[in-house]
């Protein structure tokens, strides 16, 4: 590699490197697994990005592959932004270009974080609403197609997006627009790899229509390449800019985007409630989202051990009496109004614990928090891996999906905590395992196999918040039919016909390679939160 890193050196302003000692912090993120890239890119432009694939798209023809994969912050779980191949990463593209506070509009280069960008916002008086990681970056968010525990309120990071600006398989510089009928007979038209691509994918939609319609019906779903329902919406507006949500830089490389903002957020008010049964703490939460709170996050029985939390003024919580919890956040105004409250005490009669708007709640909230933090650090278990975070579980599934959680508990001989959002639907469990021992790298797999079908009983989806990479696609492949598969397989060829984006994710995805790369040690700070 050592001709290749000098030659790249000489042609683009950025950094490129192969000393080992450099790579070995670039090949882990947040999954299991553990891949050493041959080389780290560090471009200073979109212009190093576009030589860089389109160097790696010459060698794909002159029938060299080197992989070319895409990184942000390295927060990912599904193990997509790592490569035996180029990785490249965003971290030095992290201009704020432009805000514009009248129209509430911000362009930002792809590397820039969330906690960068909401840092500078906030001196407008205004915020990108997402609850993640502050640590993530805005292609990222965008190329896993993060939802958070707030989605319902303030939409998903799609919703926020207003342009993209991507580089493609061949180096070009793709701008996303949203077309009219007369629109896209132009674009069609133009006599490149782009207009390709404008009048193939009209093609496939119109010729798979009623398969993207069956698509549609699954409004859950982050995996593959299922934002092709989102292209030709029945308005007629054409716009291939959803294709790259959840793509995990398997089209094209995120390099700008201009993004919708809001106003900072009012104050707000929260609860906790606790409850001894399943069954009182659903019927709770399903007549609560009637309210339209903020955010309703719940946590079961197995977590509530960790949360018998001594308070400054002097007050215990005894949350362990009991079984279930729930936590939620409305606009300050509601509580102002008294009908409002009495119908929030009204609704949660079978509650054995009930915390409404006291002055402690906030201290309260914050160190509920921290908790669950020492839960996922507990230095009983050699390591919480993060495998199966935010799963959609239907509502109608709840309680029989919490329940069957008992049925892994005793094949895997170890408690497995519940938390998640009622909002969303989204829900997190984090099992223990020794990633040191080959036997209990073997059960992981079965885990993942085992919740993975688990959920797909409850008719819900691995991979409810995120894209699946190349560790939950094996389960999600599995469950998905053979048509859809072909379908994304298409878009995949008709964008990168060399398959040199992201090459091994998606439905490329094998058991081999996540044996094969699987860490031995435990994952060190790179801990989400929730």
């Amino acid at each position: 590699m050592d001709k290749i890193t000098n030659f790249l050196n000489a042609k683009i302003s950025g950094l490129v490197t192969n000393k080992p000692e450099v790579l070995a912090d670039y090949a882990r993120d947040a999954s299991i697994l553990e891949i050493m890239p041959k080389l780290l890119c560090l471009p200073h432009s979109v212009e190093d990005i576009q030589y860089l694939v389109r160097f790696a798209n010459e060698l794909a023809k002159k029938g060299y592959q080197l992989p070319v994969v895409v990184r942000g912050s390295g927060l990912d779980q599904s193990g997509a932004d790592l490569t035996e191949g180029m990785l490249i990463s965003t971290e030095r593209l992290n201009r704020i270009q432009e805000i514009d506070d009248r129209a509430r509009l911000v362009r930002v280069q792809s590397g820039v974080t969330l906690g960068q960008l909401n840092s500078a916002l906030a001196l407008f008086g205004l915020r990108l609403p997402i609850e993640a990681d502050p640590r993530e970056t805005i292609g990222g968010l965008v190329s896993n197609f993060y939802t958070d525990r707030i989605a319902k309120k303030y939409g998903s990071i799609y919703y926020y997006v207003d342009r993209l600006e991507v580089v493609l398989s061949n180096g070009d510089l793709f701008q996303s627009q949203t077309l009219n009928t007369h629109g896209l007979k132009n674009a069609k038209k133009q006599d490149n790899f782009i207009g390709h691509l404008y009048q193939s994918v009209e093609d496939i939609i119109l010729k798979h229509k009623d398969q993207i319609d069956e698509l549609k019906k699954h409004n859950h779903s982050r995996t593959g390449f299922h934002m092709v329902t989102e292209v030709y919406p029945a308005s007629h507006e054409f716009d291939l800019a959803p294709l790259f949500f959840g793509a995990q830089g398997s089209l094209g490389i995120i390099t700008e985007l201009i993004l919708k903002v809001v106003p900072l957020s009012r104050p707000t008010k929260q609860a906790i409630f606790g409850f001894s049964d399943l069954k009182s703490s659903f019927e709770f939460m399903t007549e609560l989202k009637k309210m339209h709170p903020l955010r309703i996050d719940f946590y079961d029985q197995r977590l509530i051990s960790f949360l018998d939390i001594p308070l400054s003024m002097g007050k215990t919580y005894q949350f362990s009496k009991s079984k279930f919890l729930v936590h939620t956040e409305f606009d300050d105004h509601y509580f102002k109004n008294q009908s409002n409250l009495r119908k929030l005490k009204n609704i949660s009669i079978n509650r054995q614990l009930s915390i409404i708007d006291q002055p402690e709640i906030e201290s309260l909230t914050s160190q509920i928090k921290k908790s669950l933090e020492v839960y996922r650090n507990d230095s009983s278990v050699v390591e919480r891996i993060i495998i199966a975070d935010r799963s959609y579980i239907p509502e109608s599934e709840f309680c029989s999906f919490i329940d069957s959680i008992s049925t892994l508990e005793n094949i895997f001989d170890q408690k497995l905590p519940i938390s998640g959002s009622f909002m969303t639907n989204l829900y997190s469990v984090r099992p223990s395992f020794d990633l040191s021992l080959v036997s209990d790298r073997k059960q992981l797999l079965r885990f993942l196999q085992q919740y993975g079908k688990l959920v797909i009983d409850s008719n819900g989806n691995l991979c409810g918040g995120s894209a699946e990479g190349q560790v939950q696609a094996l389960i999600i492949n599995q469950a998905t039919p053979a048509k859809t598969l072909d379908l994304y397989h298409h878009l995949k060829t008709l964008f990168d016909s060399e398959n040199i984006l992201n090459p091994k994710i998606k439905q490329a995805a094998n058991l081999a390679n996540l044996a094969r790369f699987m860490r031995t040690s435990p994952q060190i700070g790179l801990i989400r939160p929730d």
